[in-house]
């Protein structure tokens, strides 16, 4: 069964600390969690924030590209595995 994903703009939410509260959309959160200040988990929330952004340039990418690349396949794979 495919799902529809909250579309973006996801952004990064910050307390007055500075660390990371979660991730949001304009109508709600996507991610609430605690990151803190540890880098991989800053990363991680950044990634969070982008993964709508990346999924529709992937998505332009197969549009326009040549199917015998190796990137083709990777790209197919990540948009399904994104979207399935």
């Amino acid at each position: 069964m495919e799902t529809k994903h909250t579309p973006g703009p996801w952004k990064i939410v910050r307390d007055a600390s500075d660390f990371i509260q979660g991730v949001e959309v304009d109508s709600g959160w996507i991610c609430d969690t605690q990151f803190n200040s540890i880098p991989s988990c800053e990363a991680n929330a950044k990634l969070i924030a982008a993964a709508p952004d990346l999924l529709e340039a992937l998505q332009e990418v197969i549009k326009i590209s040549d199917r015998n690349h190796i990137a083709w396949d990777k790209a197919k794979a990540a948009i399904q595995k994104a979207t399935t």
